[in-house]
């Protein structure tokens, strides 16, 4: 068995294909998932971690063919010091080639 934590996308080579949405312009993008499905963001100049929760499923095994699955799963508003914040809930999901769920992440960030 695979550790939990294991990452079998590590291995794959970049794609030189250019997507046909609005160019991903690096990791410093606060649109970034918006821009990686195609949508618009909202355009906003800060934007911070706000956190990550694992949940596992079943172990990954030599042979297992898993696919990811990413989703915006929640946008919600609240008003903050500085203004108005918006806070970003994406899930990855992963899966193994029986269906079985092997990991779901879902990851927290704040922009304003």
């Amino acid at each position: 068995m695979a550790p939990e934590e294991f990452n079998p996308f590590a291995w794959m080579a970049a794609s030189k294909e250019v997507s046909e949405a609005k160019p991903i312009s690096g990791p410093n993008d606060s649109d970034l998932f918006e821009h990686s499905l195609g949508i618009e963001g909202p355009g906003l100049s800060f934007q911070l971690n706000g956190g990550m929760s694992v949940t596992y499923g079943v172990r990954m095994r030599p042979g297992d063919v898993i696919t990811s699955e990413s989703i915006l799963a929640d946008y919600t508003e609240r008003e903050g010091r500085l203004g108005l914040m918006l806070f970003t809930e994406t899930e990855d999901t992963w899966t193994n080639q029986h269906g079985e769920v092997v990991k779901i992440t879902r990851q927290s960030s704040i922009r304003y």
